[in-house]
């Protein structure tokens, strides 16, 4: 089985909505599955809350996207499925979104992109970066997640304002995850 760990460094320096002399810290999620960093190099951004938000629930998901949260932008067109079964947590990948940048690096050439989580093991990794992140907002009050668009963001000019807490953008999350799977299309279009 595969292990996953989540963990958030500090952006580099002029990659995030956090700029000038007063910048708020940010900190970007790294997503690692087996002690490798999957987006090392990618140039896009993993898609930390919404999988956290998707939790151990069978649908499709987005690992990665763009700055703008668009997906398509980064030229991925077709989602990861996240399916559970007994026990376990299966992410199934799409080869021409993501075969260039897993291969071989992550995954050995031929090999499914495919990785097996023991789903309790999952669950507690996907916690412990909720956690990890409530301590960098209550550590620097008016933290940016990079690569984050959070809509109530200043607009240029005005002031910052602290992001709202990590939970609570969970919750809408999954509230719009929720009403997304009662589309006609099931959200998949």
């Amino acid at each position: 089985m595969n292990t996953l760990r989540i963990h958030f460094a500090p952006c580099p320096a002029g990659t995030s909505s956090a700029q000038g002399p007063a910048a708020a810290p940010a900190f970007e999620p790294r997503v690692l599955v087996d002690g490798i960093d999957l987006g090392e190099g990618a140039g896009y951004v993993f898609d930390w809350l919404w999988l956290v938000a998707q939790g151990s629930r069978e649908g499709e998901f987005d690992l990665f996207t763009c700055s703008c949260g668009v997906p398509g932008c980064a030229g991925i067109h077709t989602a990861c499925r996240l399916s559970a079964q007994t026990g376990q947590v299966i992410w199934e990948l799409p080869e021409q979104a993501y075969g260039a940048l897993l291969r071989p690096r992550v995954l050995p050439q031929g090999a499914p992109l495919r990785f097996v989580f023991d789903e309790a093991a999952y669950l507690r990794a996907l916690e412990a970066s909720i956690v990890e992140f409530e301590a960098l907002q209550a550590a620097h009050p008016m933290l940016q997640l990079g690569g984050f668009i959070d809509f109530d963001e200043p607009l240029e000019g005005e002031a910052p304002v602290p992001m709202r807490p990590v939970r609570e953008l969970l919750q809408q999350a999954r509230d719009w995850q929720a009403e997304v799977a009662t589309l006609p299309c099931g959200g998949t279009d």
